[in-house]
């Protein structure tokens, strides 16, 4: 019980510092780029503009869970291994 909650602050306390910053950084480089190519793209959709709102909202909230996801995974695999068995292995 000790190590699991042990894990969860350790996870949660890196996230905001390492993980939230660089998903920051690629959602706001990720919006800029395909802004700019709005007009590249606009002869290959039909029945939605290029700039749709709703459509960089979707796919913005998608990377993040993909993204949450990709730092929780391996914390949670993380959990389950005891410290000493860990620190043993390295």
């Amino acid at each position: 019980m000790y190590d699991r909650t042990l894990a969860i602050y350790c996870f949660i306390d890196d996230l905001p510092e390492g993980h939230a910053a660089q998903r920051g950084v690629g959602i706001v480089i990720g919006l800029s780029v395909s802004l700019a190519f709005t007009r590249i793209i606009s002869n290959l959709l039909y029945n939605v503009s290029a700039t749709d709102p709703v459509t960089f909202a979707g796919v913005t909230a998608i990377s993040s869970v993909v993204a949450l996801l990709a730092c929780y995974i391996p914390a949670r695999r993380a959990m389950r291994i005891a410290p000493m068995i860990a620190l043993r292995y390295e």
